[in-house]
């Protein structure tokens, strides 16, 4: 590896490795870039969810299929194919309306009145989204060329033009996400141009390079691709913790994306992916494989179906798990102090991607916000858990939230 790592890097690394390693790292590019489509919505927001918004959740959830489960990705390739076309298409007519309205306001009122600002504003925003789109597409593509490639219908260095096209449009989103910063950096110095890496693409590139470590790890153990991929979705999108601009983003597109649309189905699916936890393939594929006449019919209606099914498939019971008393929700809820979040958090992915269900605080802050501690973790703990398993150490007593022992 180089000292700073890069798609170069990335592209060069993955030249001799099996295909099923570059669907799962494009999977995680994409992923790791979808707060970045709250810059979508703007102010014709209700539009904006159907056309671009639902179907880059789409999208993002057929690439994270393929990335997870690569041999099963013909069972939904059909739906990632029309997912991705119809999320470019309407980004590519939303950005091309802003830089008109932009254009328009511009020649009407040449002074910089409020709504000429807001239109920029807008017009910007849209740009950021639209490199997000676009590493979202290419990210989808890598998948959709290993499968033409098995029957010859594409070239070898498909894959990878693919790859480097998802990660260059991710780091230019990323940028664009915070200002152009990097973009903007380039000082001159004595006739020379002096470009600084600042930390949001520092923090995406070690993130990236932290996933080719792990895979790394795993061809030393002579783990099978197949497995490697899916033992790398059980990690953490992030190393060393969501970034400042992701987490707020992301805070921000939940709290913008309406309940009567029931929204929660993506938030709560993407939170499972920053956090590493695997789903039940099964499920994935119902929910990406939904008709094509439901998903035109918007947001409400198709995330209705998804929330159906995936009530369905929480009643249904699967092989080998542990028997759930009846009226439960999770089988285990880990109760620990602060200062070992850390440790219990590997627990918690550990157990998650072996399909327990299990309460861990992490996992749950869509649920915890706005909610009295005391009474939410009661909740959890005395009265929709199986069992509670209790982390003790030093600080366990006087942990704030999640220790909660002394009601037990």
């Amino acid at each position: 590896m180089s000292d700073s790592f890069d798609e170069n890097d990335l592209v060069e690394w993955l030249k001799d490795k099996a295909p099923e390693l570059s669907c799962a790292l494009a999977a995680r590019i994409a992923l790791r870039i979808t707060p970045i489509l709250r810059d979508a919505l703007g102010e014709d927001a209700a539009a904006r969810r159907t056309s671009i918004v639902l179907p880059g959740f789409r999208a993002l959830a057929a690439a994270n299929f393929a990335g997870t489960w690569p041999s099963r990705f013909g069972d939904v390739r059909r739906a990632a194919r029309c997912a991705s076309r119809s999320m470019r298409t309407a980004m590519g007519e939303t950005y091309n309306e802003g830089q008109m309205n932009l254009i328009d306001g511009r020649e009407a009122v040449p002074e910089e009145f409020v709504y000429i600002r807001n239109l920029a504003a807008d017009a910007e925003a849209l740009g950021v989204a639209s490199s997000a789109v676009d590493a979202v597409a290419h990210a989808l593509q890598v998948p959709i060329h290993h499968a033409d490639g098995s029957k010859g219908t594409t070239g070898p260095d498909a894959i990878g033009d693919s790859v480097r096209a998802a990660v260059d449009a991710a780091h230019f989103a990323v940028d664009g996400a915070n200002g152009y910063s990097e973009f903007r950096s380039g000082l001159l110095e004595d006739g020379k141009s002096v470009q600084e890496v600042p930390a949001h693409i520092s923090h995406f590139w070690k993130a990236v390079e932290r996933d080719v470590l792990q895979i790394e790890e795993k061809r030393r153990e002579s783990v099978s691709p197949e497995k490697a991929v899916q033992e790398l979705s059980g990690m953490a999108l992030w190393l060393g913790g969501i970034p400042t601009w992701a987490s707020d983003r992301w805070a921000d597109f939940a709290d913008d994306l309406p309940s009567d649309e029931i929204w929660s189905v993506w938030i709560d699916w993407y939170e499972a992916r920053l956090a590493g936890r695997l789903d039940d393939p099964t499920l994935e594929a119902e929910r990406l494989t939904i008709p094509e006449v439901d998903w035109k019919q918007g947001p409400a209606h198709v995330n209705s179906i998804i929330a159906k099914s995936m009530t369905a498939t929480k009643e249904r019971p699967k092989p080998g798990d542990p028997e759930l008393t009846k009226g439960k929700t999770y089988q285990v809820a880990l109760s620990f102090a602060g200062e070992q979040r850390d440790y219990v958090e590997d627990v918690a992915q550990h157990l998650a991607a072996r399909s327990v269900g299990v309460f861990y605080d992490g996992f749950q802050q869509t649920w915890l916000w706005g909610r009295d501690g005391v009474e939410a973790f009661h909740e959890v703990f005395a009265e929709t858990s199986n069992f509670v398993v209790m982390f003790v150490s030093a600080g366990t007593a006087y942990a704030p939230c999640s220790g909660m022992i002394n009601m037990l």
